[in-house]
């Protein structure tokens, strides 16, 4: 359980994020949950997300629990869809479904599908080439500032 004092491992937050496949998408208590908080740490995703997340892999695949896009979303630096359609027709076009207005449920991607996913190519020896990749085009170089987070943000739950 989260305490006053918990953060959350950026790092870990960020590698969870890498391992999202085109077609599935994932929730913010998701990736509060991945590095070991509570899914209640969902709303400090949320907000570090909105300010940082053009720093990460695959930002456009984290939906609301109920796989909604937020009708609030706005890019958090360049190379990110600019509206929540945007962000929809994106995710349409890596194949997730969309019945009803919401992500298909049974697309939705957890922290112990990423584990499978990891035991899986360490057996095999494969290592998915996604995750050595920049999360941006390779002519838009990362700036100082946006290098990769390790660090940890604190979580108030």
């Amino acid at each position: 359980m989260a305490t006053r004092n918990a953060t959350l491992d950026l790092q870990a937050a960020v590698a969870f994020l890498a391992t999202i496949p085109r077609g599935r998408w994932t929730s913010y208590g998701d990736v509060a949950v991945a590095p070991g908080r509570s899914s209640r740490a969902g709303q400090p995703v949320a907000a570090w997300l909105g300010s940082k997340g053009h720093l990460v892999p695959h930002v456009h695949r984290v939906l609301n629990s109920r796989g909604e896009i937020s009708d609030g979303w706005k890019p958090a630096g360049p190379g990110l869809p600019a509206t929540p359609q945007a962000v929809e027709e994106l995710l349409r076009a890596e194949g997730v479904r969309f019945p009803d207005g919401r992500a298909d449920p049974s697309q939705r991607w957890r922290p112990r599908d990423a584990s499978q996913r990891q035991t899986r190519e360490v057996k095999t020896g494969r290592v998915p080439l996604a995750m050595d990749r920049p999360s941006r085009p390779a002519h838009y170089p990362l700036r100082e500032e946006e290098q990769p987070l390790v660090a940890s943000v604190p979580l108030n739950s």
